[in-house]
Formats: C-alpha cells, sequence, structure tokens
C-alpha cells in the first residue's frame, strides 16, 4: 500500500523501542527518512540500523526532552539533516514522577508528569509547523492513552494524557 510518504521526512520521539520504535519502522517502511529520539543511545542506534536496513535515512538523536532547549536541537537538526519535516510523532510519555495516589504528590511530581509528557508535544510540534507547512501539509500525531480519556492508575498520568488529547483537538482546530 502507497501512503504518499516516500521522501518525506519523520520525527519520532520515544523511539527506541515499544510503540515509538514500531512506528519509526513502519514509517521507514512507508518511505520515510526518519529522525528518532530517545534517551537510551544503545538501543536507538539499534533501531537507526533497522531503518536504514529498509533503505530510508535514520538520524538517531539520544535526548532527554525534559530538558530546555531539547525540542528545539531535535527540530533544527532534523530539518538539517533532511531539509524538510513532513511528519511529526509525540511517542515520549510515562507516569513517573506522578506515579503514587493524588494525595501523596507534591507540585514537583506535577510538574515532572507533564514534563516527560506534556511540554515536549508541545514544543516539539509548535517548532515543526513552520516546517511542516513549507511542504504545504503533513501529520502532527500525539500518543497517549486511555486513561486520558478515563479514569484509570493514578491521576497524575491520567492529567497528563488528557491535556495531550485536549492539545491534539486544539491544534486540529487552529492548524
Amino acid at each position: 500500500m502507497d501512503l504518499g510518504l516516500t521522501g518525506h521526512a519523520a520525527i519520532v520521539t520515544g523511539a527506541s523501542r515499544g510503540i515509538g520504535r514500531a512506528i519509526a519502522l513502519a514509517l521507514a517502511s512507508a518511505g520515510c527518512d526518519v529522525a528518532i529520539a530517545a534517551r537510551g543511545s544503545e538501543a536507538l542506534e539499534g533501531v537507526a540500523r533497522e531503518i536504514e536496513a529498509l533503505g530510508r535515512r535514520a538520524l538517531p538523536i539520544s535526548i532527554d526532552m525534559t530538558l530546555p532547549g531539547m525540542a528545539e536541537m531535535l527540530v533544527a537538526r532534523t530539518a538539517e539533516e533532511f531539509g524538510r519535516i513532513d511528519v511529526v510523532v509525540n511517542n515520549l510519555g510515562g507516569s513517573a514522577p506522578a506515579n503514587k495516589p493524588f494525595m501523596e504528590t507534591e507540585p514537583k511530581d506535577w510538574r515532572g508528569v507533564m514534563g516527560i509528557n506534556l511540554y515536549p508535544a508541545i514544543e516539539t510540534s509548535r517548532l515543526a509547523v513552520p516546517h511542516i507547512r513549507k511542504q504545504g501539509g503533513g501529520s502532527i500525531v500525539i500518543i497517549s492513552s486511555i486513561y486520558g480519556r478515563e479514569a484509570g492508575g493514578y491521576a497524575g498520568y491520567n492529567v497528563a494524557k488528557s491535556a495531550m488529547n485536549s492539545l491534539a483537538k486544539s491544534m486540529a482546530r487552529e492548524l
């Protein structure tokens, strides 16, 4: 099946394993060059080799997306390497450090869970939009969780995923 992605470029965060790895490989199979970002450099290099074995270019970037300036670096390096950005898949996420009952959380726990889930998606998407528009359009995908729609797990994770769902809806309406 031709998805019309041949020659396009994508960014996938949280791409060293699991869903992120599978998405990166699927995009490469569909013809995309893929910038893959995650903290684990060894696993990331393995995914890069898998992408290259599919005949596409890989740009592995070992990065902690919770740190200031990292989204800017990821988007800039991707645009420089591939000359374009067409697809962004915000897959980074997790429940720590708010992986505890609501009454045991502190403000730093809330900042942490938003810092690993919501803020990187906001920044990466916002910075990639001008590049996507330059290509005449593209796609921004936010990987969330069922717990963004219904209660389950701990409050911090649920709230972060709900915020990501709302972000996706707002971007779809505005962009």
